[in-house]
C-alpha cells in the first residue's frame, strides 16, 4: 500500500466541514485528499513518463508535498507558530486511527521543509545538456523522497553511495522532481485563496 493511500485509509468517516476554527482549517487538506478533491486529482506532471511500478509512490510523494504548500501558505499568512499548530491538528486527526501515519506526515512535513531551507542557502547544481544549472527544489527533495529511510526504493547508505548518486535510479529523481513541480502549482493554485481569505476564530 502507498504512502498516500495508508494516509487516506487513516482518515476513516467523513471530516467536519471546514468552519472558522483553527482545527476545522487544518482539517480542509485531508478531507480533499480522501476524496481526490482538487488539488490531490492534479499532481501528474503530463510531460512526464512515471515507470508504472513507482507510481503509486510518486503519488504519495507529490501528495505530501501538496500538504506542505498548505503548510507553507499558511506559515506565510499567519506565522510558522500557527502553522505549525496546524500540523498538528492534521496529526492527531490521522493518528486516532494510525500513530504510525501521524507520524509520517510530521516527518514527512519536517524533511521537506528542512531541504527548503538548505536549498535556499546551498542550491545544488544539477547536468542538463551537457552542462551544470540550478537544479529547482524538487529535485533536491526527489532525492531526499528517494534515496533516504530504509524504506526509500533507491535507498542509500552513507558507506556505499551520496544521496542522488545511487546505482540504478538514473533519471527517477528529476521525473519525481518534475511531478513534484506540478503538484505544487496546483497546490498553490487551489490553496493560495482559501488560506488568504479565510477567517479563522483563535481560541
Amino acid at each position: 500500500m502507498s504512502i498516500l493511500n495508508k494516509i487516506q485509509a487513516t482518515l476513516g468517516r467523513k471530516q467536519e466541514a471546514a468552519g472558522t476554527t483553527l482545527e476545522r482549517f487544518a482539517k480542509i487538506p485531508l478531507r480533499q485528499m480522501r476524496r481526490r478533491e482538487p488539488p490531490f486529482d492534479d499532481w501528474r506532471s503530463p510531460e512526464t513518463k512515471i515507470p508504472s511500478v513507482l507510481e503509486d509512490l510518486f503519488e504519495g510523494y507529490a501528495r505530501l508535498y501538496q500538504l506542505y504548500v498548505f503548510y507553507r501558505l499558511t506559515a506565510r499568512r499567519f506565522g510558522f507558530e500557527i502553522a505549525d499548530h496546524v500540523l498538528q491538528y492534521q496529526v492527531e486527526s490521522i493518528s486516532k486511527t494510525s500513530s504510525e501515519m501521524g507520524t509520517l506526515l510530521a516527518r514527512a512535513i519536517r524533511r521537506i521543509h528542512t531541504e527548503t531551507i538548505h536549498h535556499i542557502n546551498e542550491p545544488q547544481a544539477a547536468a542538463r545538456n551537457g552542462s551544470e544549472t540550478r537544479a529547482p527544489v524538487e529535485h533536491r527533495i526527489a532525492t531526499e523522497f528517494l534515496t533516504v529511510g530504509d524504506a526509500a526504493p533507491f535507498y542509500a547508505r552513507q558507506e556505499d553511495d551520496e544521496p542522488g548518486r545511487t546505482r540504478g535510479m538514473n533519471g527517477t529523481a528529476s521525473e519525481l522532481a518534475e511531478c513534484l513541480a506540478h503538484a505544487k502549482i496546483s497546490a498553490r493554485n487551489h490553496f493560495q485563496p482559501i488560506v488568504e481569505t479565510i477567517r479563522i476564530e483563535f481560541r
